[in-house]
């Protein structure tokens, strides 16, 4: 299983390489597993798009992962939000001239959203009856967020802050391109006042400023909402397009749920070219009175089932959080039964900026695991500990062979 640490003060996902998690291997009965605590979930380049806010099943990072990031095991709604009411959906704005999707299905079809290609979800929308266009009302339309606009010229130019938070096409984004139409004025009803909890260190020194698109920029997105026979799982799709190049600034715009089951479980799945993520919503009898959480102290696991962090998506060489002898590998086999909570509670005491991970893997690949893959197994056996260039033996074979030696020769056996 694959479970996230998210820290309950906020309810909101920590920034960007923030964020902890577990994940376990499906495997045989018996088999001794290790768990690694992770130095660092490394991120995709920053050239991509994702969900910036609410909360997500990526953890608001771009995933490759197709359908989409895996449904937790443990229901962990991102929205919750009663008949009707209206919630804001926060996406990254790099690539201009490409095009979000974000599709609303039921939970109980959540296995349909393996079919969603642009192929299909355009033709969902250009099959769209007149009826189906309930969003072309003004408050509907999406606007512009930049952590950039405040800055203004003069300090941009000497601000990293400004820079890495823009990262458009100029160092600031001074709202007077031909896209926009000017600044969104607080009193308009376009404009939703900014949930507390998507506030973060990504809005730069100063914080966001809503900018209006022009009418004929917004002529670019198109919004549906009805039942097509062919599919029959979608309930709205809404189609966005990206204005310019900020890659590290957002577009926002109201969304709600038509829930035509009633009551219960729902999705939004984003679908950005190669890139996927859900956000988790639950549809109340009745209006929800805080639709992102509410503040709470501590932090908890959020488990996933069948999934593991792969070589190459966590750092692990030259960290300093790695170096602690016997707190890094921790096997998990009949004689500790199975138990992570050590792997776990010694990620929570170094902290998110020194651990952001924990991996579970067979500690041996079962035999039923082809030959070619048969000695390819997610331990880190080579971590740098500095200058040295010797490995953490605390992630090495030979230190669990000698630490461990009635868990290796079990595994020997097995896996003859």
């Amino acid at each position: 299983f694959h479970a996230q640490l998210v820290h309950q003060d906020r309810r909101h996902p920590l920034p960007q390489n923030r964020q902890a998690y577990m994940a376990l291997t499906s495997t045989r009965a018996g088999t001794a597993l290790l768990a690694l605590v992770l130095a660092e979930v490394v991120p995709l380049g920053q050239p991509h798009n994702w969900v910036h806010n609410p909360r997500s099943r990526s953890g608001n990072k771009a995933s490759t992962l197709i359908p989409g990031p895996a449904k937790p095991t443990d229901r962990d709604p991102h929205v919750q939000v009663g008949p009707g009411q209206t919630f804001e959906i926060e996406w990254t704005t790099g690539h201009p001239n490409s095009i979000f999707y974000f599709v609303v299905v039921s939970g109980a079809d959540e296995d349909y959203i393996n079919y969603h290609t642009e192929e299909l979800l355009d033709d969902y929308v250009n099959s769209a009856p007149e009826r189906a266009y309930k969003y072309n009302e003004s408050i509907w339309a999406k606007y512009h967020l930049s952590c950039s606009y405040l800055y203004g010229e003069a300090n941009c130019g000497d601000s990293k802050s400004c820079k890495n938070c823009g990262q458009g096409s100029e160092e600031w984004n001074e709202a007077n391109y031909d896209v926009y139409k000017g600044l969104l004025a607080t009193n308009s009803s376009l404009y939703a006042n900014r949930s507390k909890v998507f506030e973060s260190d990504e809005d730069g020194e100063h914080g966001v400023t809503a900018i209006e698109y022009t009418a004929d920029t917004l002529s670019d997105d198109v919004r549906v909402a009805y039942y097509n026979s062919d599919y029959p799982w979608i309930e709205a799709v809404h189609r966005f397009t990206v204005e310019m190049k900020w890659a590290q600034e957002f577009d926002t715009a109201r969304f709600d749920i038509p829930a035509r089951a009633g009551s219960g479980e729902y999705l939004v799945h984003m679908v950005w070219r190669g890139y996927r993520d859900v956000i988790d919503v639950d549809v109340l009898p009745s209006e929800a009175n805080d639709r992102y959480g509410r503040a709470a102290s501590g932090v908890k696991w959020i488990k996933t089932d069948h999934c593991q962090y792969q070589r190459g998506t966590y750092e692990s060489e030259g960290r300093k959080s790695w170096r602690v002898p016997g707190r890094t590998c921790f096997p998990l086999w009949p004689g500790n039964g199975y138990n992570a909570s050590a792997c776990l509670q010694a990620c929570v005491d170094r902290g998110t900026s020194k651990c952001e991970a924990a991996n579970v893997v067979p500690l041996n690949n079962p035999s039923g695991v082809v030959d070619f893959l048969a000695n390819n197994v997610n331990i880190p056996t080579d971590i740098d500990v500095g200058n040295s260039g010797s490995p953490n033996t605390d992630c090495d074979p030979s230190y669990m062979a000698a630490k461990y030696p009635d868990l290796v020769n079990r595994c020997a056996v097995e896996r003859a």
